[in-house]
């Protein structure tokens, strides 16, 4: 059992609301780039180019370092407390973090089938994850709750067993348990 069992991995979802913060941020900061190329005039055909080019160059740069950094993560994945770790748990290196970020556009090419694959795997990861070794986690650990007689579970003891049960399902349709998880918690809820 390596560091990364202690923490929940990331579902599609909570992933894809981090991408939606990601765009917003990266486009309040391409706003001065464009403002920029466009007072240099130039036709569509070249004002299209250099942005999209420029814009493509700033996405893989934004996500390497943020993902890189001792945040381990882009502005969406810190404000929803996500962050990517390697196999062992750990801050991944700049050289990962930028083939992570290139390997988006391959998650994205094949019709978002690289994306989709994070609502459908055991550890939520998206082709771009599988490539870099990395997973989207929690940024705080599992911790099982111990009741007097040392049984674990990760789920309120006060609650009777159909709240328990309704935020059990919850934490499986956020992406944050995975399937098995979720049916060994049930298991221990209707014993």
């Amino acid at each position: 059992m390596n560091a990364v069992s202690n923490y929940n991995f990331a579902g599609f979802w909570i992933r894809f609301a981090a991408a939606f913060i990601d765009g917003i941020v990266m486009f309040a900061l391409f706003i001065p780039v464009v403002l920029t190329v466009f007072s240099f005039g130039g036709t569509a055909e070249n004002t299209d180019l250099a942005l999209n080019g420029l814009f493509l160059i700033g996405a893989v740069l934004y996500h390497t370092y943020f993902v890189s950094s001792a945040y381990q993560g882009t502005p969406g994945k810190i404000w929803l407390d996500l962050k990517v770790v390697n196999y062992d748990g750990q801050r991944v290196s700049e050289g990962v973090a930028l083939g992570r970020a290139l390997a988006h556009w391959l998650s994205s090419i094949i019709l978002f089938i690289g994306y989709i694959m994070i609502g459908f795997t055991d550890r939520k990861q998206g082709l771009h994850d599988y490539l870099a070794r990395t997973y989207v986690v929690q940024k705080i650990p599992k911790t099982p709750i111990g009741d007097d007689s040392g049984f674990n579970q990760t789920f309120d003891p006060s609650k009777n067993p159909a709240e328990q049960l309704r935020d059990l399902k919850e934490l499986l349709d956020g992406g944050i348990i995975t399937a098995s998880e979720f049916e060994e918690e049930k298991r221990k809820i209707l014993r």
